[in-house]
């Protein structure tokens, strides 16, 4: 049985600064058994080094700023095609645009370069989700509308899936298949992104 006073005071070490090592040291018990004790404790030292990393993630994050907004209708083209080649249908399994992701984000500036980049007839959009069967689906609906500024009469019939085993996010807005029923527009993204690739693969040989 542990002495609940001995805990007290590595608890009370570590919370100032000192190392497991150290504590183990003074207090003539392990190295691991004053780690398990002092697991949930934040030290000064430790503090400083997570507020160390945190910081320079902050600075590289943040490094480079770029809006849609100083995009040229050109190179939104190019973006769009480079993201629909990630994550869109192709052609011949598919004959319309046809982009599919459960990363809000993602969705938002991929349907924004699109609507920067080609000339659009807004009706021809149509969203279809993929959600839990303990998710609210007019809630979904609505916050994939505002997202993508799309009205729900252009949404149609979800799937709806049982939620199984495994890790989800905290937050889970489904997946969301935008798709634009444009034959002539998938031809020419999947054709900007191909010459790119091949101008690039010739210019770096």
């Amino acid at each position: 049985m542990r002495d609940e006073l001995i805990v007290t005071k590595a608890r009370q070490l570590s919370k100032l600064g000192w190392s497991n090592r150290a504590v183990a040291s003074e207090l003539g018990v392990k190295s691991s058994t004053i780690s398990r004790w002092c697991a949930q404790i934040e030290s000064p030292r430790v503090k400083g080094i997570i507020d160390y990393y945190q910081n320079q993630r902050n600075k590289f994050f943040s490094m480079d700023h770029l809006t849609v907004a100083e995009i040229s209708p050109k190179s939104a083209k190019l973006y769009t095609a480079l993201l629909y080649w990630c994550e869109g249908s192709k052609y011949p399994a598919d004959s319309r645009v046809c982009f599919t992701t459960s990363d809000v984000e993602m969705q938002r500036l991929f349907i924004a370069l699109l609507r920067k980049g080609f000339k659009l007839d807004e009706s021809k959009f149509r969203i279809w989700l993929q959600i839990h069967t303990d998710q609210n689906k007019n809630h979904i609906f609505s916050y994939w509308s505002n997202i993508l500024k799309i009205p729900e009469t252009q949404f149609i019939k979800p799937r709806i899936t049982q939620k199984r085993g495994g890790r989800y996010r905290n937050v889970y807005y489904g997946t969301c298949t935008l798709r634009y029923h444009d034959y002539t527009l998938l031809l020419r993204l999947m054709g900007i992104y191909q010459r790119f690739t091949k101008d690039a693969f010739y210019s770096l040989a």
